[in-house]
């Protein structure tokens, strides 16, 4: 009988080490979504609860904690550079995995378009063997490494997040952080008699992963932004809720139609006005929703299962497979994604703004760009600069 190999994940066991906030979401994006699967054991190291127990940073625990384990791979999830907290282990801990356990580091990237994450991935580097990167393809384009940087999806558990064929009686959802200029487009539905069902956000009223399921097992549709750090991005909600058989109606950007068909899989909306238009139409057009809700849960179960990312990953780190993640369609649809849907200027619009950020110069223009006609950044530079000023009024009237 084969063994199966051994996965050690390590992380924080709470969202941003703070157990206020709950249990970190990685752990069911990646830790479960891979017992899940059956191809390999796992188990997970916590440097944040073993210092909260223990009182010390836990460096010297995770290593006797590998050497007992002796896992074939190591999965990391950082975003804090080592040794810069008692929540990550330290440089010192990843040169002894490399040179003296000799043991592969799988590390795995939810925000790569952020430059904190790039800093942290870039220093990182030597001592991986592999980056999985989720959220953008254009930030993974910008690594320039296509064998050590990978673009993949989000896993998630098929046990918790499925179409157990509940009663939809959520006819709108949003369920996520309530950011200030996502709720001011929620509000704009609110007041245009749109009834939202508002809650989660993994530093806010903490939903237990099951409720958060639920919410979307039980949602029409779902609402889904898609800008972080100034960047287009897919997160996980689309693969959630796509998995949970709700629609999703999705910000407009050049992410998700690297994935997903527009309007045959999700619905994309390009301003407040266009979204009120669409989740008017769509709560209206029963057949139509439900037809778009199944193909979006049809390619998502097929193409973008906790399976095939687990798969991919053990295979090119313990048998060095350099093939591509993706098979058949997945393959085409990232390549040459489907677009003819979108008017002709949107489509024209996201294939300008593809190529200009999927590449370091371009996405500076792209960022400089936004900025000179973004009237909050003066407001921001202008707050900046009183504030070094008002110190010195006070010095000299002294």
């Amino acid at each position: 009988m084969q063994t199966l190999p051994k996965i050690l994940f390590v992380g924080d066991k709470w969202c941003a080490g703070n157990q206020k906030f709950g249990i970190a979401e990685w752990e069911n994006n990646l830790y479960t979504s891979l017992l899940e699967t059956g191809l390999a054991q796992a188990d997970t190291f916590h440097f944040d609860e073993y210092f909260i127990n223990n009182q010390k940073v836990a460096d010297e625990a995770f290593v006797e904690k590998i050497k007992e384990y002796q896992p074939d791979f190591i999965c990391s999830i950082l975003y804090k550079m080592p040794g810069s907290d008692i929540n990550v282990p330290t440089w010192e801990t990843f040169s002894k995995i490399k040179n003296d356990f000799k043991i592969p580091i799988v590390a795995i990237w939810g925000d790569l378009e952020n430059a904190k994450q790039v800093k942290i991935s870039k220093a990182l580097d030597p001592y991986i063997t592999l980056h999985l990167a989720t959220a953008a393809l254009s930030a993974v384009k910008k690594m320039g490494n296509p064998e050590k940087y990978v673009y993949m999806w989000v896993p998630k558990n098929p046990k918790i997040f499925n179409d157990p064929f509940k009663k939809r009686d959520i006819p709108f959802s949003y369920v996520g952080t309530p950011k200030l200029g996502r709720l001011k487009i929620v509000n704009h539905l609110n007041v245009n008699g749109i009834s939202i069902e508002h809650e989660g956000g993994e530093r806010e009223r903490h939903l237990t992963t099951e409720e958060y399921a639920d919410k979307f097992q039980r949602s029409k549709i779902t609402l889904s932004f898609a800008r972080a750090s100034d960047s287009h991005v897919i997160n996980a909600r689309p693969f959630e809720a796509m998995l949970c058989g709700a629609m999703v109606l999705e910000e407009a950007s050049i992410e998700a139609p690297r994935l997903y068909t527009p309007f045959v899989d999700y619905v994309p909306f390009f301003n407040k006005k266009d979204l009120l238009k669409k989740t008017n139409y769509y709560l209206e057009n029963d057949v139509e929703r439900e037809k778009i809700a199944q193909n979006g849960f049809k390619k998502t179960s097929e193409l973008y299962s906790a399976h095939k990312f687990w798969q991919f990953t053990i295979d090119r780190v313990l048998k060095n497979d350099l093939s591509s993640p993706y098979t058949g369609e997945a393959l085409r649809t990232i390549t040459a994604p489907d677009l003819s849907r979108l008017p002709k200027i949107r489509t024209l619009q996201l294939k300008f703004l593809w190529r200009l950020c999927s590449n370091k110069i371009g996405f500076m223009i792209y960022l400089g760009t936004k900025k000179i006609f973004n009237w909050k950044y003066y407001r921001s530079l202008a707050y900046k600069i009183l504030l070094k000023i008002i110190p010195n009024i006070k010095k000299f009237k002294q």
